[in-house]
């Protein structure tokens, strides 16, 4: 009984210590969490953006609330906020507000405000203080525009230092896609906004709004899962289609590259063959509607390309699963509508081919990668994509990060 008692008494005494120790160690983080400066983590980016509106995105190191003062001057005058089920925001790391009721074609001026909370109780909420962002710009497309450009970036794998050449001497553009393999391998939040979001918030992303499509290299790692959360997707899913002026857009999500059952690469956790049949499924739908048929120009955007003689492309990785599966499903599907261009990455090998070329009846152009620019890889090198849309006139010029070109198409 004595035993009993005394092990009881040590059992209590350790945990009391080892309660002590957590609420110091709590403590001392809540301590150390105020003494850090309330800023941001990533400054502020622009997503979805339509004729009417645009999502406004930024990142800041201390729980807070938001808003943004927006106008059509720098006195701005207006103010948006994001709420939901009653409640506006707050408490979040990530800010997301949506701006709507716009006039298409207008420039707006905007700032972003974020206050920290110190306390937030169910009868007390303390604030502190608000830091707000540089004041910036941003044009919305108008209704029926024919003519407009952008740019197209894959395969960065973590390295996008190479834009802030490009932005050098890119500046007439409307809007910008990643198409892919851009935050690669993903194995920390940080590493999605810390090198990426914030560098091209930096570069254009606060002015001009960017689309990011996943590559197969962003269904790998921990925290692969946690990516769509920092973008605007229409359906929140990675793809989707939209019309942009005159011209339509559809975006595929290709998943990997290998095996659903490739033990070693996907640890039993993929499940891509049944994704891209259902996308199959979606796109087929999709081709018989009334906004999809009235387009005057139809892109395709895919990370891991889709046509007859990339199956021959054994340094591109055409005959592995991921792509014959992608052909498989879509090829078929493609031969019942009409497709201007495919955009593509994956291979690393800029490149633009004619429907002769590819055996398939579209133009492809594929970016190359900033990855072997310190390799003796003469196929691969560093490269984007300019299209340009004029009426029903598509011009398509692959370039270096500093302006050379390398190849140049007119797609009609």
């Amino acid at each position: 009984m004595k035993k009993y008692f005394l092990a009881t008494l040590l059992f209590i005494g350790f945990g009391t210590i080892n309660y002590a120790q957590n609420v110091t160690s709590a403590t001392t983080a809540v301590q150390k969490q105020d003494d850090v400066k309330f800023d941001f983590i990533c400054h502020p980016y622009l997503q979805n953006m339509t004729t009417s509106g645009v999502s406004i995105f930024w990142l800041m190191n201390k729980n807070c609330t938001s808003w943004i003062e927006f106008g059509e001057t720098q006195a701005l005058g207006k103010k948006a906020v994001n709420s939901s089920n009653g409640q506006i925001d707050a408490n979040s790391e990530i800010q997301k507000i949506a701006i709507e009721n716009l006039v298409p074609g207008k420039t707006y001026y905007y700032r972003t405000a974020s206050k920290s909370i110190v306390k937030y109780e169910s009868y007390k909420v303390v604030f502190k203080d608000t830091v707000y962002s540089d004041l910036h710009t941003f044009t919305l497309p108008a209704e029926k525009v024919s003519k407009f450009s952008f740019l197209v970036f894959n395969d960065i794998h973590n390295k996008c230092e190479y834009l802030k050449e490009v932005m050098t001497h890119e500046k007439d553009f409307d809007f910008v896609i990643f198409n892919g393999d851009v935050v690669a391998d993903i194995m920390s939040e940080k590493q999605i906004y810390g090198n990426f979001l914030d560098k091209i918030s930096g570069f254009f992303g606060a002015q001009k709004p960017f689309i990011y499509e996943r590559g197969n290299h962003e269904t790998r790692g921990g925290y692969t899962r946690s990516l769509i959360k920092y973008f605007d997707y229409p359906a929140n899913q990675y793809y989707y289609n939209f019309l942009y002026g005159n011209t339509n857009f559809t975006f595929l999500d290709c998943g990997e590259d290998k095996e659903d059952n490739k033990y070693e690469s996907y640890f039993g956790l993929a499940d891509y063959d049944a994704y891209r049949k259902k996308q199959a499924e979606w796109y087929s739908s999709l081709i018989q509607t009334k906004e999809y048929k009235k387009a005057v120009n139809r892109i395709i955007c895919s990370h891991i390309p889709i046509y007859k003689t990339y199956v021959n492309d054994k340094d591109g990785g055409g005959d592995w699963h991921g792509a014959a599966d992608l052909r498989t499903n879509f090829l078929p599907l493609f031969q019942q509508t009409k497709i201007d261009l495919m955009l593509n990455g994956h291979t690393h090998m800029p490149r633009l081919l004619t429907p002769g070329q590819a055996e398939s009846p579209y133009f492809v152009a594929i970016g190359g990668s900033p990855i072997y620019e310190n390799y003796s890889e003469p196929k691969r090198f560093t490269a984007y994509t300019l299209v340009e849309i004029n009426g029903n006139k598509i011009t398509v010029t692959l370039k270096k990060p500093d302006g050379s070109i390398i190849d140049k198409a007119e797609v009609k």
